[in-house]
């Protein structure tokens, strides 16, 4: 039997979450169009100013509204120069840095080739801004979650050099959270700060907790496919695992490299991604234990043929820690359920205690290979193996589940019914796996 956990926060949860339901408006929805216009612009551009010689064209003077965001915030993400030679590339990748930053819904880059002279030709920059304000809400469901619903308050402008603002409300039958982000630009293609705080309470099958949390991180795109970030985290849980009840606090600073190739499209067929984060905590600083942690994540993604894909996942992590029952269960390392091994429950996979009951441990490896095949409609079908567990010490005990699914790619996103079964020593019946709509 577990022993209460302090509910204190979840009156304030409640009461600021029904707040923000109650005045929800969808507005501003949408991204910034690459517009037909442009295109137009770019490519006849060749054609337009073929009275001048390629080789001494130039980019002449930048002409651009800087009513709503200031000059050097544009410029940042235009990248152009005066004098610099006149490519249509290079109007094309500056357009789409526009477009892609999420401030303006109509971007044109115009080259004047008519006002041309002695081989610079000046850029007209027209823009037109996405609303300053938007309102979010969206649903999802999972087996690990159960239905989740989302609000959000967005301000995609704070202020001339486009500062950004984000307030989110997650409700699930499992987790209960009010989330903060203010966000200032440095260099705003590759270089940003996030400040963030928030309140969670959580309940699963295997722990319960509450906490209140704020944070700080500086990311920095390293190339096109690299991103780096250092971050410190401040946190106070209250929780249970177990037979333990434990208050700890914690100032956990950290390091991140997150390398990421993505292939064109919503559902690319050449995807990868590797991750590495590492993160420590001492007790000289104030938290209730000192510690070390890595946790390595690897994906990658192939086709295979015209209309297979494989997909391949993997996780790991280890932990060095003097004090374990004083780390909160979001610093302990457990498996089972949709993201680790199917066929098996929300995190009932790790070490247990003297009653049976699994508290999570401080080591985690996890691996699954799935087959996917498309059908007509959108459709397709899945096999899969998934094994791996959470564990002490150097002794692994894999569980292992193999299974089928079902999905759909909506135009919303994936929807997929997996059934799996484990096998081997943890064995079990058959588990229907749900996932709606993705990642809220």
């Amino acid at each position: 039997m577990r022993p209460p956990v302090n509910r204190s926060l979840l009156p304030l949860l409640a009461a600021a979450s029904c707040a923000v339901w109650a005045d929800v408006r969808i507005g501003g929805l949408g991204d910034a169009e690459m517009t037909e216009n442009v295109r137009a612009h770019v490519t006849s551009s060749r054609e337009t100013c073929a009275a001048t010689p390629a080789d001494v064209r130039r980019i002449g003077s930048i002409e651009r509204d800087a009513t709503v965001l200031g000059a050097p915030l544009i410029d940042a993400y235009l990248d152009l120069r005066p004098g610099q030679p006149y490519r249509s590339d290079d109007l094309a990748a500056a357009q789409r840095a526009l477009a892609d930053s999420g401030f303006f819904r109509r971007v044109q880059l115009v080259p004047e080739c008519s006002r041309a002279a002695n081989g610079s030709i000046p850029i007209r920059v027209e823009l037109e801004p996405m609303p300053r304000i938007e309102y979010t809400a969206g649903a999802s469901m999972a087996s690990n979650t159960g239905l989740r619903l989302k609000g959000g308050y967005r301000i995609r402008r704070f202020n001339s050099r486009g500062h950004r603002f984000t307030g989110d409300v997650m409700l699930s039958s499992i987790t209960k959270e009010i989330a903060a982000e203010y966000r200032p630009l440095r260099d705003p293609r590759t270089h940003w700060m996030t400040f963030s705080g928030g309140v969670l309470a959580k309940d699963t099958s295997t722990s319960r907790s509450e906490a209140v949390r704020a944070g700080f991180r500086r990311s920095k795109r390293i190339g096109p496919a690299l991103q780096r970030a250092w971050r410190l985290d401040l946190s106070v849980d209250r929780f249970v695992v177990g037979r333990t009840a434990r208050t700890s606090r914690f100032a956990v600073p950290g390091f991140s490299l997150d390398h990421r190739r993505t292939g064109p499209g919503l559902h690319s067929d050449h995807d990868r991604r590797l991750a590495l984060e590492v993160r420590a905590a001492h007790r000289s600083s104030g938290s209730d234990a000192s510690f070390v942690q890595a946790v390595v994540r690897g994906r990658w993604t192939r086709a295979v043929g015209n209309k297979g894909q494989l997909r391949v996942r993997g996780d790991a992590g280890v932990t060095l820690v003097d004090a374990f029952a004083d780390l909160p269960p979001a610093l302990r390392f457990f498996a089972g359920g949709n993201d680790t091994v199917r066929g098996f429950g929300n995190e009932s996979l790790g070490p247990a205690d003297e009653g049976g009951a699994v508290v999570g441990g401080m080591r985690t490896l996890t691996a699954s290979v799935e087959y996917q095949r498309r059908l007509p409609g959108n459709l397709g079908w899945a096999a899969f193996v998934d094994g791996g567990n959470a564990f002490n010490g150097s002794r692994l005990q894999p569980a292992f589940a193999a299974g089928v699914g079902l999905q759909w790619r909506s135009p919303a996103g994936p929807l997929a019914l997996y059934a799996a079964k484990p096998v081997g020593r943890f064995g079990g019946g058959v588990r229907l796996h749900l996932d709606i709509g993705g990642d809220l």
